[in-house]
This record gives structure tokens, sequence and C-alpha cells, in this order.
């Protein structure tokens, strides 16, 4: 039973020591790094030296935080009608019901977010 288990010991036991000692190299080399270019301006947001001209925070219109939250939904479908629609030929009857009310569900979210206005600008 335990020889089954050596190869995930031996695998924690060299991650482990590989994380260690790249966590130990980046506090090192960044050690180093702010000691060499202790400069205030290359430590600056803009490290070419001027001062912003204007505000750099925009202001952004809701509606395009809401449009790319329904595009990941509705990509995030696809996930599920893929491996459905290649297995097509090969489902049951209740499989097919069942990717019907799926369909179902989407048009009606969708015929609802037209009623809603929220692909208007």
């Amino acid at each position: 039973m335990t020889h089954e288990y050596i190869n995930l010991i031996n695998f924690l036991i060299i991650s482990t020591i590989l994380v260690t000692i790249l966590l130990i190299l980046n506090k090192i080399v960044t050690l180093n790094i702010k000691q060499k270019f202790n400069n205030q301006q290359k430590l600056s947001s803009y490290e070419c030296g001027f001062d912003p001209f204007e505000e750099t925070k925009l202001q952004f219109n809701i509606k395009y935080y809401l449009i790319a939250i329904l595009y990941l939904i509705f990509d995030i479908e696809l996930i599920y009608i893929f491996p459905l629609i290649s297995t097509i030929f090969s489902i049951t009857a209740l499989g097919f019901v069942i990717f019907c009310i799926f369909i179902l569900f989407l048009i009606i979210a969708f015929i609802i977010e037209i009623k809603i206005g929220i692909l208007k600008f």
C-alpha cells in the first residue's frame, strides 16, 4: 500500500523544495533590484517623468459591463451545447428533452434581456 504513494510523496517533497527555492530567489532578486534602482521617478507609475495631463480614471458606462457579463454567460453555454451536439444521435429521449429545456431557458433569458433593454444604447 505504501509503495503506491511513493510517487505522490516524492512529488510533494520536490515541489515544496522547488517552491521554497523560487520564493527565496525572488526575495533576493527583488531586494537587490530595489537597492540598485532606488529612484523615486523610476518607482512612480509614469517612468517618463511627466505628470499626467488629466485624470487617468475614466468612467465607463455600466452597459459595457453588462454586455461583457452576458457574453460570458452565453459563451459558457456553448460548453454545454457542443458535447451534446456531438452526441445528438446517441442520446435518449430524456436527454433530448433536457436539451430542449436548456435551449428554452436560453431563449427566455434572451427575450428578457431584449425586453429590459440591456442591449440598447
